[in-house]
């Protein structure tokens, strides 16, 4: 069990730290104030996640890559595309595998799961070279197909599919819905023992449907990446293939205990929550940080002390050791007569105003959806500035009032929404509710490895 002493409330920016004698992720936590008086009252605190740099050694990944090859395509897209693609196959090790799926208005394995030997390097090289583009563009039956073809290799636990497309399902299966639905389908049964399968998307230009592919990965542990033009497709691929060689643990669960006299309000996370009390996270990158924030209840309290609030306990599984491993975190408050000059503590606040940013990210791209484009740009004004209200010089706010508004500046009319800022707003809202980078290089959240792969993507 983590600590129990009431080192939280010794200034405001103190954390508890849990039990990390056996633990490669390190759990703390920390209370918007560092006391409170008797009185019953609401208090906010979070939960916090964070994992060591990368070691020289790393999980084994599987990768299946899907790639459109509709008549859209056709051109410097694909062109660059299969250019970076083969420059990808380079950075494998002989323990990962790849495989290659091609969709337009039907599909095709281009190869089957394969080692990353010297010789399957060049051998699989050599077939996407090959790769042209036309007719029309069957997504569902695509990602399908990727999915199955992963299906057969068993060797890694980092398993992922990654989906690249230009533009929106024409044929076959074309509601968001009904695809998110026939992925998660096609995974259960695919993947009976362990059906963690990450599903990456990458959107090309301003035709494709940010919201569908932003909805794919979100519904499938992944991640969407928006590509305004061919220059920042490396860019893309590095922040994803730098995250996929790093993961330090998967299957992330996080479970909320609140102690007696306290119960819980409510857990603020994108995160899927499989409970009232226990959140599932996912994966997790070497040097990330992760936050889950939660509103609390406290009852009255009859006499002056430590109270105990929550406990926190986390579950992962180690993917070097190939173990399952846990630590856990107590956290208390000081109960006072007059807690008059209590402390904020600023990075509680900063995390209560993220995840207000994600809601109003949410909120507007509902509104704009519906063609509501002045209500849209007043939910993103106001979050705007509560975020400058409280900016005290850290470099986070201005980051994202950045983002906030670039996002606005094209989102203008319906149809500079559709084209540009629907796909910025998804970027910014998979950031911002997962604290991972979509970008290695301007992004708050990246990480070493990320950059490190931007790096050596950056010289091909």
């Amino acid at each position: 069990m983590g600590n129990q002493s009431s080192a939280i409330t010794a200034k405001p920016n103190s954390v508890v730290i849990g039990d990390e004698t056996s633990s490669v992720l390190k759990l703390s936590a920390q209370t918007e104030y560092n006391q409170m008086n008797l009185d019953s009252q609401e208090l906010y605190l979070m939960a916090s996640i964070d994992a060591p740099s990368m070691k020289v050694e790393r999980a084994p990944i599987d990768i299946t890559c899907v790639i459109d090859i509709s008549g859209s395509m056709s051109g410097s897209k694909l062109l660059l595309v299969i250019k970076t693609l083969k420059f990808m196959i380079d950075q494998f090790s002989s323990e990962d595998k790849l495989s290659s799926v091609t969709f337009n208005h039907e599909t095709e394995v281009v190869a089957n799961p394969t080692a990353m030997t010297s010789a399957n390097k060049e051998s699989i090289k050599n077939r996407i070279d090959r790769l042209f583009a036309t007719n029309g563009t069957n997504l569902c039956e695509g990602l399908l197909k990727g999915i199955s073809t992963l299906s057969k290799t068993t060797t890694s636990d980092i398993k992922s599919v990654l989906l690249f497309t230009d533009g929106e399902a024409t044929d076959g299966i074309t509601d968001t819905d009904k695809i998110v639905s026939a992925a998660k389908k096609a995974i259960k049964k695919s993947f009976k023992k362990n059906n963690t399968v990450n599903v990456f998307t990458f959107g090309f230009g301003e035709d494709h449907s940010g919201t569908v592919l932003n909805t794919i990965a979100k519904e499938n542990n992944g991640q969407y990446y928006y590509i305004k033009g061919v220059d920042e497709i490396a860019s893309a691929f590095s922040d994803c293939l730098g995250g996929l060689l790093s993961v330090a643990a998967q299957n992330l669960k996080l479970m909320v205990e609140p102690c007696d006299g306290v119960s819980i309000k409510a857990i603020l996370t994108s995160y899927n929550k499989i409970s009232d009390n226990e959140v599932r996270i996912g994966d997790i990158y070497a040097e990330e940080h992760k936050d889950v924030v939660l509103e609390v209840v406290i009852d009255k309290a009859t006499e002056m002390s430590a109270q105990p609030i929550v406990n926190f306990s986390l579950s992962y599984y180690d993917v070097i050791s190939k173990q399952l491993s846990s630590t856990e975190v107590m956290v208390t408050i000081d109960r006072v007569k007059d807690a008059d000059c209590k402390q904020v503590n600023s990075e509680v606040v900063k995390q209560k105003l993220r995840v207000k940013t994600v809601e109003a990210l949410d909120q507007s791209r509902t509104c704009a959806d519906a063609g509501n484009i002045s209500e849209a740009l007043s939910i993103l004004e106001i979050a705007k500035k509560e975020l400058c209200a409280n900016n005290n010089g850290e470099e986070y706010y201005s980051n994202v009032t950045d983002k906030l508004q670039e996002t606005m500046n094209n989102m203008n009319t319906v149809e500079e929404y559709s084209s540009r800022g629907n796909k910025m707003m998804c970027t910014m809202w998979t950031e911002e509710s997962y604290q991972r980078s979509c970008d290695p290089v301007n992004s708050q959240y990246s990480t070493g490895e990320k950059r490190k792969a931007f790096g050596k993507f950056k010289i091909f």
